[in-house]
Formats: structure tokens, sequence, C-alpha cells
């Protein structure tokens, strides 16, 4: 009988040298390093630790070997070390579900979950959770989220076997863009804003033509063969056609320039035939399909000759002599300009030639005696009278016997001349009755022109009146000036000062406070300045102007010293108001001051 074996001693090797080992079948190593046993099986790299030891913490072990084992004592997750000849890692074994518990949250390996739903790992280890966004239910896998596939030959059926039953259960709203099929209709179909839209069939699509039939007068017919014909556009000569596939047009241009063909010598020599010979007649009558177009050319207009700068081409058609005679003018001599209108002399007998024939259609109908001692005039009238030297247009009057010079519309123009109303006899007027101007001018330095009114004595004064003011372009000199004084009693609230009346305001047993509203401004013409004066009596409570209106609209007043006076009792203020218009826009500047 043999002895049993009482002792087996193993040479230690280190576990670098096993780690690389793969060993023989059935071979048994010990483990210097780890003190545990490896058996090998000629295949796996490193062996397989004998020993059942398992390291509990929350760390991996320092220096696994294949079969290592570890369980984490935080997540309570189970790890075998496995090395697969290429890597090495933790591995979590799959447990068979009958092993596992009753399981429960930290407890065991599977965590609670819903029914219906599927199971998925959210961490490495043997913990199982359900996934919120699949659950399977009324035999269909529902998603909620995107579905990737990256993988080839996918199959997904999108089948209802009748158009109502895809209607009914699925909405087209929540569902938009989703494509399904219909085989009671044997049709496609896509969800759109809320409804299921057919799609065309292949057979409807080509059964189709993309044209007909194409036709043009006087040219066979273009006729489609077959359901994908395709129809050419070819550019004929001076024709370029182009294409846009971005606006799906084709442009069709001529590239013929025609002005090559009006000056090209083919053409002139084509027209000039047809312009010298009878030949135009015979061409045009053929194309005629009546007799009236014949008719029509042989009673054409002549060829105009060419006449002379001297000549007019008559209503009998005929170029005859411009003169005097050919205008109605045949009996007015050819005298100056400078003496036509002071003294004309006529010449035969004057017949059907009326004011307006010679210039005068604006001079009224009255005696050549009267015309120049008191002239009348209406419309616009411009007199261009050139005289050196005093003179001039003088209206002078007799001993109580006045004249007058009457302009009775819109312009009156006197340039270069001495205008003189001289009423030292007692009378003398001149009078614009429908607006117009008087302009001073000269050909010395602006202080040397001017406009001057007489008066005969040093008891009565000369008195420019007109509708909307005098307007002077040149320096004017004034001895003395009298301007009118408007007076205004009791002010409160809004007082009206009329332009129209003055513009000085003479202010007693003021009451109040006050806005003075100007009215009747002139806004005919802009960049214009107007100064109303305000002369304040002040009681023993003073009040002053403290808002201004024009035409009933509130203005800003900008007050010197850029804040608003106060009135001085007892005292006479003076405030001053220059109104700045520019043609759409009114400024005030208001400024205070006081007397006595």
């Amino acid at each position: 009988m043999t002895a049993p074996i009482r002792s087996l001693r193993l040479l230690p090797r280190s576990k670098t040298e096993l780690d690389r080992l793969s060993g023989n079948k059935g071979e048994i190593f010990y483990d210097s390093t780890s003190n545990s046993l490896r058996i090998f099986n000629g295949s796996i790299t490193g062996g397989t630790l004998l020993n059942a030891s398992v390291s509990v913490k929350t760390t991996p072990p320092d220096n696994p070997t294949q079969g290592s084992l570890w369980f984490n004592s935080d997540t309570g997750a189970f790890y075998i070390y496995y090395q697969d000849g290429s890597s090495n890692q933790w591995v979590a074994p799959i447990v068979p579900a009958g092993l596992l518990g009753s399981g429960g949250s930290g407890s065991g390996t599977v965590l609670s979950g819903l029914s219906g739903k599927l199971a998925y790992y959210p961490t490495n280890g043997t913990a199982v959770n359900d996934l919120t966004e699949v659950s399977w239910g009324s035999n269909a896998l529902n998603i909620t989220g995107a579905v990737t596939t990256t993988g080839q030959k996918s199959r997904v059926r999108f089948h209802w076997d009748t158009l109502t039953s895809l209607q009914s259960e699925v909405d087209a709203t929540t569902y938009q863009g989703m494509i399904a099929y219909a085989a009671d209709s044997a049709r496609p179909y896509f969800a759109h804003n809320g409804s299921w839209v057919a799609l065309a069939k292949q057979s409807e699509v080509q059964s189709s033509s993309s044209f007909g039939t194409i036709s043009v007068s006087g040219q066979s017919n273009v006729v489609a063969d077959q359901t994908n014909d395709i129809l050419t556009l070819v550019a004929g000569s001076g024709i370029s056609i182009t294409t846009d596939t971005n606006s799906d047009t084709i442009t069709i241009t001529s590239t013929v320039n025609p002005s090559s063909y009006v000056t090209s010598s083919s053409l002139t020599s084509t027209l000039s035939s047809y312009a010298t010979t009878a030949s135009v007649t015979t061409s045009l009558a053929s194309y005629a399909t009546t007799s009236s177009l014949t008719t029509g050319l042989s009673s054409k207009e002549p060829s105009i000759t060419v006449g002379t700068t001297s000549q007019y081409w008559r209503g009998d058609k005929s170029w005859q002599t411009l003169d005097a005679t050919a205008v109605g003018l045949g009996n007015v001599t050819n005298e100056s300009k400078a003496t036509m209108f002071t003294d004309p002399t006529f010449t035969g007998t004057v017949s059907g030639v009326t004011a307006t024939h010679v210039g005068l259609g604006n001079v009224t109908d009255e005696s050549k005696a009267t015309m120049f001692s008191s002239p009348t005039f209406t419309g616009d009238v411009s007199l261009d009278v050139i005289k050196s030297g005093a003179g001039g247009i003088s209206v002078s009057v007799g001993t109580y016997s006045p004249a007058h010079l009457t302009i009775d519309n819109s312009n009156f123009t006197v340039r270069w001349v001495d205008l003189t109303i001289d009423g030292s006899q007692g009378g003398g007027n001149l009078v614009f009755s429908g607006g117009g101007s008087i302009q001073g001018v000269g050909s010395g330095t602006p202080s040397q022109r001017g406009l001057g009114f007489k008066s005969g004595n040093n008891t009565t004064m000369l008195s420019l009146t007109t509708v909307s003011g005098a307007q002077f372009s040149v320096p004017v000199v004034v001895s003395q000036t009298i301007e009118t004084l408007s007076t205004k009693t009791g002010a409160t609230g809004t007082v009206a000062h009329d332009f129209n009346t003055g513009t000085i305001w003479y202010h007693t047993s003021i009451a109040a406070n006050f806005t003075a509203n100007f009215t009747n401004m002139p806004t005919t013409s802009a960049d214009r300045t107007f100064v109303h004066t305000l002369l304040l009596v002040q009681g023993s409570t003073a009040y002053i102007p403290n808002a201004v209106q024009i035409a009933g609209s509130a203005q800003t007043i900008k007050w010197l010293g850029s804040s608003a006076p106060s009135g001085n009792a007892n005292k006479v203020d003076i405030v001053s108001f220059t109104l700045i218009y520019t043609g759409s826009t009114w400024t005030v500047l208001g400024s205070l001051s006081t007397y006595g």
C-alpha cells in the first residue's frame, strides 16, 4: 500500500512572471506576491486563482490578477477581475434572477421598477433600473424621444388596414411628419397641419406628361411622344436663351443691336429704293386686303422742299417770306424802341392789329393824351427805361389838379430810372391796388442807391400803406419816424395783440399775469423777424405777460438771462418780444427793462 502524500512543496513565482505565463493544462503555481495559488489551462494568460478570498472595500484592490474578487462596500456591487487577452478590467457577473432574492434599492442588485418598463444598467455593476423613455404595452413598444439607427437593412413597418383606422388612431397634429400606409386605398400618407395627406402613386406620376401638344401658327405641332418626353428650346439667330435653376425661369433675349441696321449701307440702300421709285406703292398695295390702301397712297402729301431762314411754311403748303406784313404789322413803321412808346408814328390805315400784337396787351384802352399824363396799367408791366442824368418817369401836379400813377395788378417794375411823385402843389399819389414793389437800384455804391419820397411842406407826412407791407432791398434813410401806439386796459387771461393794428402796446390797470396772443402775423415769406414792445404801467402789484401765443398757438419764451423776470411795482416795465419766423417754426426771445 502506497503511503499518502502528506505535503507538497510548490516553487514560488512572482506575480509579474505568472501574469505573463499561460502554462500547461493542469499546472499549479504559487504566487509569492499575493500568497495565492494559480491554476493554468494552457490558454488563459495569468491562470486562475484557486483561493476564494474576496476583497471588501470601496475601491478596487491593488495588484489584481485573473479571477480576483472585489465587493464594493459602498454600492453593493460585486466584480471579478477578467483578462481577455487584450485588456484587463473589473466585470460585474450576471446572476440568475432566482438567486437574487427580493431585491430593493441598495440591498440587492435589482432596483425598484414599473410594470411594462424595460430595464437597463444605469452604472457598471449589478444594479438594474427601468427606462422612463421606453415601455411595452398594448402590443406596442413606446419610445419617448428620437430613435437613431446606423445599421443597414433596417425594417420598420408603417401599416394600417384602413385609412379610417389610421385617422382615428393616430393624431396627425401630434405626429406631424409621420408617414403611414393604408392598405384599403393602397396609398401612402403623411401627417401635415392636422391632416393625413395622400401621396401620389408611381403610376399616377408617370401617366402624366410634362407637356402634350405645343402649337405654333404656320408650323408643325410638337407632340409629346411619351410621358417623360423632353421639350428642347433652341435659340435662333439674334436670340439667346438662359435658364435659372433657382427660380425655375427661362429668359429669352434678343442679341441684335438695332443701331447696326440703321447705320448699315444695306438698309439705307433698301429704303432709298422705295423713296425714289414708284415701287413702294406696288409693294404696299400687294399687302393691302382692300383697295383703300392703294387709294390712300395715291393722295399722299408731296415732299417738302428746302426753304430759307427768312421764310415760313404757309397753310397753302408753300414757302412765303416772313416780314411785317405776314404777321399783320405792315402799317407799323420801323422805328426805335425808345420812340415807339413815347411818340409812335403810324402810316396808312391800321386795322386788324391789337394791342397784344405790338406788346401792349396789358395797357388799357385810353387816349394818347391821358396815356402818358396819368397812365393806368393792368396785369404785369415792366418798363425798361434807361436815361442818364436827372429825369426818368416824373408825375407832377398843377395847382389843385392832382395827377396819379396807378398800378392795378401784382407786378410793376421800373429799373434804372428816377421815379418822382411830387406833391408840392397839394396832391400826387403812387397807388398799388393789387400789391407790387418799388426797388431802388443804381449803378453806384449801395450808399448812393435809394428810393425817395418828396412832400411839399413840413406840415404834411408821406404815408406808405400796403396790404402786406413794404419791402426795401436797399438802405433806407429816414430823418424822423412816428409809430402807432395801441392801448390795452385791465389785461388778464389771454389778450390779443393784432399785428395789423401795430406793434407797440401801452398797458394800464393790469389785473393779473396774462398771455400775449399775437394775431395776424405775416407768414407768406420765411426768414423774417418781428418785434412787439409792451409798455406796462405797474400798480402796487406788478404783473407781466408770462406766456406768448402766435395765432392761438402756445410758444416757448427764451428770456434774456435764461430765466423769467418779475415785474416792478409802481414802475414802468417795458417787455420786448422778438418773433423769429423761419418758414415753419417760430422762435420767441423776451426781455424786460424797468423805468421810473
